[in-house]
């Protein structure tokens, strides 16, 4: 009886598992070289506080952009984890419309998993051959 638990949790896990960590793998060189580039500004501003002007200000931007484009990607990978190229554009973007309204990191994740099993979902509506391309490109994308 526990083992049959177990597989049932198992089952569920690890599918999830898989599509986090495939994002999270896509997700790390946002942080990391955001995190460098806005550390590199406030080290070369020589003080304890973020540099708002000039070219260190610039240099600050773009890391905080860097860092901001986080929640996107995880989103938007774990749509493409789960239902491949046509699930990546729809992640991105209800993750960072989770972003917008303040949702964080786990208003991305479900943004990306409610798009990945949208999109899985929409392209198993059968469509003649002569529109398969179509579908794609615009169906997956709404």
């Amino acid at each position: 009886m526990a083992e049959n638990a177990s597989k049932k949790k198992q089952s569920w896990w690890a599918p999830a598992q898989k599509h986090l960590m495939t994002a999270t793998g896509y997700m790390i060189p946002f942080v990391v070289a955001g995190g460098i580039i806005f550390a590199l500004a406030v080290m070369l501003s020589g003080k304890p506080s973020v540099p708002t002007t000039g070219n260190l200000g610039k240099l600050a931007s773009i890391g905080s952009a860097g860092l901001a484009l986080f929640i996107p990607a995880l989103g938007g990978y774990i749509a493409f984890s789960m239902a491949d190229r046509p699930g990546l554009a729809p992640g991105f973007i209800t993750a960072y419309l989770a972003t917008q309204i303040h949702a964080g990191f786990i208003g991305g994740i479900i943004g990306g998993i409610m798009a990945g099993f949208a999109v899985k979902y929409l392209k198993k509506i059968k469509v003649p051959n002569n529109y398969r391309t179509l579908t794609t490109i615009f169906l997956s994308s709404i």
